[in-house]
């Protein structure tokens, strides 16, 4: 029976401007390809290291984006979860 509690992650408020006219879209979209080399490499140890992770890698701004941090913890917990 398969996991319905592992779905793939949405992203939500996908074109909400963050820092001008940087969407969070633009944010995950920009930090997807460095997420799953990654990913697939070493990753991380826990979701407080992808979420400094994310902070660090994002272009331009250093403050957390709540969507974007989400995403990236709800993708890291499904690739977890189909490994």
């Amino acid at each position: 029976m398969p996991n319905l509690n592992n779905t793939a992650p949405v992203l939500r408020n996908a074109r909400r401007e963050v820092w001008e006219g940087w969407t969070v879209g633009r944010f995950v979209s920009d930090l997807l390809f460095s997420f799953n080399i990654r990913s697939k490499n070493r990753g991380w140890n826990s979701e407080a290291d992808l979420k400094a992770w994310v902070k660090s890698e994002q272009p331009y701004i250093k403050k957390a984006i709540p969507e974007v941090q989400s995403y990236f913890v709800s993708l890291w917990r499904f690739n977890k979860g189909n490994k």
